[in-house]
């Protein structure tokens, strides 16, 4: 599972609008085939099916904007390794959730413990409950970027020193 292409996504989201994304029946069913993952079980089939639709939203003219900022996210991505502290936490997703609406019922799933020795699979874990989360939240390109600041920080921080 290629979790940077659903991570180059959720990046994406901030150059949309909110008003945009919220009420768009694509974005939603995104959001929710997302909710049904389950990393511990998931099969290839799965997730390619997540990434067919994801490329399906980014080929629409209608996305031409998200599609730039996607590819743009997903070259510096490509290029790092995305550690532990660079995802939000678990307290950091909750924190954004609305009184109603408990991560448990979003389809969040706890994962490995982080001191696990599979990195790559708390990794996934981390990425699918982000999406979950801001692909389901009345406002996904503010979530996204909120969620988001220490990741986009990083990648800006490496920019900077590349060029020097």
């Amino acid at each position: 599972m290629n979790t940077k292409t659903l991570l180059a996504f959720l990046q994406a989201l901030p150059a949309s609008t909110d008003a945009d994304l919220t009420n768009d029946s694509a974005i939603k069913q995104l959001g929710n085939k997302v909710q049904l993952l389950n990393p511990s079980e998931m099969r290839p089939n799965e997730w390619g099916k997540i990434q067919t639709q994801l490329q399906t939203i980014l080929a629409n003219e209608k996305y031409a904007t998200l599609n730039r900022a996607y590819q743009a996210a997903l070259q510096k991505l490509e290029a790092i390794d995305i550690t532990q502290d660079l995802l939000p936490t678990p307290a950091e997703l909750k924190a954004v959730q609305p009184a109603n609406r408990q991560i448990g019922t979003l389809g969040y799933h706890p994962g490995p413990d982080s001191e696990s020795e599979n990195d790559d699979e708390f990794e996934n874990y981390e990425i699918i409950n982000l999406a979950i989360v801001v692909l389901n939240d009345d406002k996904p390109a503010t979530t996204s970027k909120t969620l988001l600041q220490r990741l986009n920080a990083f990648l800006t921080e490496k920019r900077e020193s590349t060029a020097d």
